[in-house]
This record gives C-alpha cells, sequence and structure tokens, in this order.
C-alpha cells in the first residue's frame, strides 16, 4: 500500500516543463498565379511573337444575298505590357487582298476590362457599322478574343493558334484580377 502511495504520489507530481522547441508557422496558403509581372511579361511576349496572321474570309451581304471573298492580314507589333500601370499597348498593322490599308495604335487599361471572351471569328468580328455582312466562314479558323471594357467598348484580338489564343486568354484575365478589373456587378 505505501508502495501504491509513492508512485500515485509521483504521478501526480508536476513534471518539469520540457524544453521549448521553435514550431515552424503554418504553410502559407498556395499562391494564387504567377506575379503580375511574369503574367505581363508572358502576355507581352506571346503578342510579339504571333507575326503576321493571314486568312480567306467570305462575307455575307444579307440585305442583298451576295457574297464576297476577301483576303484579310493583320500584325501585331511593338505590344507593352506595363505592370506598374495595368496597361497594355499595342500596333496593329492591316492588309486587304494583299495591299497594306492602314496600322493604328491601341490601348486598354486592365482595370477597364469588364470580360473577355474566346470565340471564332465568325461568331465575335461582327461590324457593328454594318450589321447586314455577315462572316460566313473564314480558311484557316481565326479565334478570336474579344476584350470587352466599358461603354461597348472592345478590342478584338486575332489568334491562329487556338492553344495559344486560350493561354493569352487566362493570362489576361489573371493580369485583370490583379489588377482590379473585371465585371463587379453582384448580379
Amino acid at each position: 500500500m505505501f508502495l501504491r502511495s509513492i508512485v500515485l504520489a509521483l504521478m501526480l507530481m508536476p513534471s518539469p516543463a520540457p524544453s521549448q522547441q521553435a514550431v515552424p508557422p503554418p504553410p502559407k496558403p498556395a499562391d494564387s498565379g504567377p506575379t503580375l509581372e511574369v503574367t505581363m511579361q508572358f502576355i507581352q511576349d506571346k503578342l510579339n511573337e504571333m507575326g503576321k496572321i493571314s486568312r480567306v474570309r467570305v462575307i455575307h451581304n444579307t440585305q442583298d444575298d451576295s457574297y464576297l471573298k476577301q483576303t484579310l492580314a493583320e500584325e501585331i507589333a511593338d505590344a507593352m505590357a506595363e505592370p506598374a500601370e495595368c496597361h497594355i499597348a499595342y500596333h496593329l498593322k492591316f492588309w486587304v487582298d494583299g495591299e497594306f490599308k492602314g496600322e493604328s495604335s491601341a490601348e486598354f487599361a486592365l482595370r477597364d476590362v469588364q470580360d473577355l471572351v474566346l470565340g471564332s471569328e465568325q461568331d465575335l468580328a461582327r461590324p457593328s457599322v454594318l450589321p447586314y455582312l455577315v462572316i460566313e466562314s473564314t480558311t484557316p479558323a481565326i479565334t478570336v478574343l474579344k476584350v470587352r471594357k466599358s461603354h461597348s467598348q472592345y478590342d478584338l484580338l486575332s489568334f491562329s493558334d487556338a492553344q495559344l489564343a486560350d493561354r493569352v486568354a487566362k493570362a489576361l484575365t489573371h493580369a485583370v484580377e490583379l489588377c482590379g478589373g473585371g465585371n463587379k456587378d453582384p448580379f
């Protein structure tokens, strides 16, 4: 009985505090993707690498039921993606039936982008000025990335490679999110 009392007393006695060890902090949540700088550099590089994109369009005039076959080419040059300003600018050159028709500069702030739509040229490149002209077919197939901004404004970026178009669309979506753009309408 005496031995049992000693064992019980030893069990109830507080033990010396173990030496404290540094516990590593909990792991950080997984990053939500590349940095804005990396994303913008990817977009800039891919836009500048595309070169001249040519296709033959068959356009249907729904007013007089006539058809027009047209060779169209365009080239994005001097694309600049500025992460500090959340801004993309580029130069666009275009040709119709082999004849150089002009060039223009375009730009957009990623904060102003409402959404991005990826689709065929037939679906997304409808002229608003002459809505009775409908693109019936495009050879080879062209994928268009429509960058919709506020006030019904948009930019169209054409790609001859659908996989590249998808990758650039994903990168632009990520950049828009990082820059605070996108549709903020809760409904």
